[in-house]
């Protein structure tokens, strides 16, 4: 009965030791970096360890079944064997007076360097930290008859005689004899240092994932398969985006705390993510999101990045937002922007003109082809425009104007240009420089202006004042002009020579000036009325 005991209790701990490292080996595989074939594997010594012990028992067993007296000895020598030579350690304590029966070459291994104990001695007086640790253990296990487990103790190991840090569980079963006493204690000391590093890289890992999603600079939430659940969201997002504390959403259904997005495009998305395990990425999406302060909208960039279970199953899927509302909208108004200059471009019979200052590429509209009378469509090279400019003014003002405008300052001027047919026009040209990153003049962008009509009118009048004054000049009357503040802008020479004075000496603005200070104060009233009803101005000073 103490066997099959024993027997059932070692197959159900190397079951659960099985399990238990068969997990742990799945957590191995997505360990970064990875980790080496041995490390893979190495849970499977445990496993053959167990069997081993197993056999041992069944030998034992067999034993039994042939009775002590046929091969007491060589029973018991095989037995001692089997386990001194065990791949795990193993030490057996006598209950009476803690006496060392048996201690396995692997035990001294491990216990070489913290330990000093030996067969047929007590092992209260072994030497070591471990000794003391034990000791009130095993006076527990031999009162109350039940295993006792320590897991991941860190043990000083001499190791081919280098002393390093260790780490072994350790495993107390009491033993019984026939009549059900205990009599004894078998210690078991399994090494599980590989298992420790692994564990603390895995959770290493996990800290400093969990590290990147709460100090990321984007918004950041871990959403489990499971139900839809919050299980990570960094502060950018709980600030920025949902308005809640953190306790208000770990642990939540997503669509229960924002029940809002279950019906957009968004839950959809995540869903087939989630499906599928491919990763979706939105652009410029717009959504609506309820918190504490009412309902918002936003125009995000997002990104549902599956994450992968080391079987290939999906277990949460990353979001990662973006808030780019602000280059939505702004695009938005440099779209209407632009329309509406292109309405108030047309509307003023202007054109535009775009120039790529380092490739000379140039782009217009189709105004400019209907001022030098080009097809509709058509599109000319910068260097097949500036040919059209009149020769005189490329250089005295096309080349002085744009010298300028490189220094920053918007630019002005008329010039006079060719159409297809050869006529001579005048363009009004307008537009600045636009400087790139580097601070160099990268392109020249402006507008466009036929202004023939108006130049060869204000030519006109140049040639009919020249006219007037060349006819006043003839005449012995006085002849002036002035603005409708009465300053001078023309006076004949019959008037300088009346009161005996140079033109060149003459510095009266105003024709109030020359007449008598009596006067001045009447007729100056006089003409304020005569220049607000329009009426001809007469007086005698």
């Amino acid at each position: 009965r103490a066997l099959e005991e024993i027997e059932s209790v070692s197959v159900l701990y190397l079951r659960e030791v099985e399990h238990v490292l068969s997990n742990l080996a799945s957590s191995i595989l997505a360990l970064s970096p990875p980790v080496t074939q041995e490390q893979l594997h190495l849970y499977r010594d445990y496993t053959k360890t167990m069997r081993l012990l197993l056999q041992t028992v069944s030998l034992q067993k067999i034993e039994r079944s042939f009775g002590e007296e046929q091969s007491p000895q060589i029973n018991k020598d095989i037995y001692r064997d089997v386990l001194k030579q065990a791949p795990v350690g193993m030490l057996l304590i006598n209950r009476e007076d803690l006496v060392v029966e048996f201690v396995s070459d692997m035990f001294m291994n491990i216990v070489g360097a913290s330990m000093d104990i030996h067969e047929g001695e007590k092992y209260i007086n072994s030497i070591g930290k471990l000794t003391d640790f034990f000791v009130p253990i095993i006076l527990d296990v031999l009162n109350t008859g039940l295993v006792h487990y320590e897991y991941d103790i860190e043990v000083p190991t001499n190791r081919f005689g280098d002393e390093e840090i260790s780490y072994y569980n350790f495993i107390l079963q009491p033993y019984r004899e026939k009549s059900g006493d205990i009599t004894k204690v078998i210690l078991l000391a399994i090494e599980t240092t590989e298992q420790v590093k692994i564990k603390r890289n895995l959770l290493r890992s996990e800290n400093q994932f969990r590290q990147m999603v709460k100090y990321s600079q984007f918004a950041k939430a871990i959403i489990r398969r499971d139900g839809f659940k919050i299980e990570i969201a960094n502060d950018t997002i709980l600030e920025k985006f949902w308005g809640k504390a953190l306790d208000q959403v770990v642990g939540q259904n997503l669509f229960d705390v924002f029940p809002e997005l279950k019906y957009q495009k968004f839950c959809d998305e995540l869903n087939q993510v989630f499906q599928t395990g491919e990763t979706c990425i939105v652009a410029e999406r717009y959504l609506s999101v309820r918190d504490g302060n009412g309902e918002k909208n936003y125009f995000f960039d997002y990104q549902f990045l599956p994450l992968f279970e080391t079987n290939g199953e999906i277990s949460d899927v990353m979001l990662s937002l973006n808030d780019v509302t602000v280059s939505v909208e702004s695009k938005s108004l440099m779209k209407e922007i632009v329309d509406r200059l292109h309405l108030a471009t047309a509307g003023a019979l202007l054109g535009t003109f775009d120039l790529d200052l380092f490739s000379r590429k140039i782009i217009y509209t189709d105004r400019f082809n209907e001022i030098i009378g080009a097809p509709e469509g058509s599109r000319m090279s910068y260097e097949e425009i500036l040919k059209l400019v009149y020769p005189e003014d490329k250089q005295s003002i096309l080349a002085v104007n744009i010298d300028f405008s490189l220094k920053g300052d918007p630019v002005d001027f008329e010039l006079r240009i060719y159409d297809l047919s050869g006529k001579i026009l005048w363009i009004r040209l307008q537009g600045q420089v636009v400087f790139n990153d580097s601070k160099q003049p990268w392109r020249f962008v402006g507008t466009v202006m036929d202004v023939t009509e108006r130049k060869y009118s204000e030519l006109a009048v140049i040639r009919s004042e020249g006219k007037f004054r060349t006819l006043a000049e003839a005449m012995p009357q006085f002849i002036w002009t002035c603005d409708k503040y009465g300053r001078f802008d023309y006076i004949s020479q019959s008037f300088f020579d009346y009161i005996g004075i140079e033109s060149s000496l003459f510095n009266t603005d105003s024709w109030f000036d020359r007449i008598h200070k009596e006067d001045q104060d009447t007729y100056y009233w006089k003409w304020k009325n005569a220049i607000h009803k329009e009426h001809p101005f007469e007086c005698e000073v």
